[in-house]
């Protein structure tokens, strides 16, 4: 949410967040915004301020298009072919994600047990360490 950060334009290995941040405010409009009750969020941190983050980051003319981008790409019946589908078990996404190959879209799966969506979600501590991780002890 630094909106210094997210308006650098410079291309390099902090651009990324740049960018999910301009897929968010141009196609999908995924504002991870605070539930009505008992939320550590802020209830400030809601559509309205994603909105005006978005205009100051990329300015008027970007706005999520969520049925354009549903349509372009498929919707829940993807319009694609090729695609790999990461899915790690302590990933948020991974329900959002493709859990089987089928004959309508064939598709690699790879599945990782005790692997997250960053380096902050690779799942809980171990002790003793084990490389191979462990979800037994986690929540």
């Amino acid at each position: 949410y630094d909106r210094d950060h997210l308006k650098n334009t410079a291309s390099g290995e902090d651009s990324a967040d740049r960018l999910w941040w301009f897929q968010v405010c141009s196609e999908v409009a995924y504002f991870q915004v605070a539930p009505q009750n008992d939320s550590i969020r802020s209830s400030k941190i809601d559509t309205r301020y994603h909105l005006d983050l978005c205009k100051d980051i990329f300015g008027d003319g970007v706005y999520p298009d969520v049925a354009a981008t549903n349509l372009y790409y498929g919707g829940t019946k993807i319009a694609g072919s090729k695609i790999v589908f990461a899915n790690g078990s302590q990933d948020p996404w991974r329900r959002a994600s493709k859990q089987t190959s089928s004959p309508d879209m064939p598709s690699y799966i790879i599945s990782c047990h005790n692997c997250g969506h960053g380096t902050d979600l690779r799942g809980c501590p171990q002790s003793p360490f084990c490389l191979e991780g462990d979800d037994r002890g986690c929540s």
